[in-house]
């Protein structure tokens, strides 16, 4: 399988998947590749402890409640800890390609048949701590649009927790918009 995807923010997107880069505003430059076999075993157990943290903080759920959700939906996505062929792609971001090359990230997207035309959904984006504010996410959701169109897909989706406010900002800022919004009011203890 070819190594990454390339496109220029503002270009169009490349004809299929296919080895390059991305470069955004911010003259970050990504390449997106298929996760090894050792980065997804690595990243399954932290994409349920951050997805876990993440309910936790946004529900006011106890830990064991946000962690059974979080395991639910990640074995959903990889089963048994594995992308379901086509359908989930679990993808390394990387500042390039060839030797020198460093992951700087992760991306879990998956295909999404259940409203009609196929979406790409974004599960998790994730830019590793001494990596961000360089322009490194903006460049990989453009880099995921790519992916996407070469695929046919017209439409990524994703949610944003309410406490997120710099990926909702990145969000908009690429055109992204709200569909639904999902509400809540605490009114005590549980």
């Amino acid at each position: 399988m070819p190594t990454g995807v390339r496109a220029r923010c503002g270009a169009a997107a490349p004809p299929a998947w296919h080895a390059g880069a991305v470069t955004s505003r911010a003259r970050a430059t990504v390449v997106l590749r298929p996760m090894t076999d050792d980065e997804l075993a690595a990243y399954v157990p932290w994409a349920i402890d951050n997805l876990a943290a993440e309910v936790a903080r946004a529900r006011g759920v106890t830990a064991a409640q946000a962690r059974a959700l979080a395991q639910s939906r990640v074995d959903a996505v990889l089963p048994g800890g594995r992308p379901r062929p086509g359908e989930a792609f679990p993808l390394a971001i990387v500042d390039g390609a060839g030797p020198t090359a460093r992951r700087h990230g992760t991306i879990l997207a998956g295909l999404d048949r259940s409203l009609g035309p196929v979406r790409l959904y974004l599960y998790d984006l994730v830019i590793d701590a001494p990596a961000r504010r360089r322009g490194l996410g903006r460049a990989a959701m453009v880099a995921l649009e790519a992916f996407a169109a070469a695929r046919g897909v017209h439409t990524i989706a994703l949610n944003v927790f309410g406490h997120n406010a710099v990926a909702e900002a990145l969000y908009r800022s690429l055109g992204y918009v709200a569909e639904h919004t999902a509400m809540a009011k605490r009114l005590g203890a549980p």
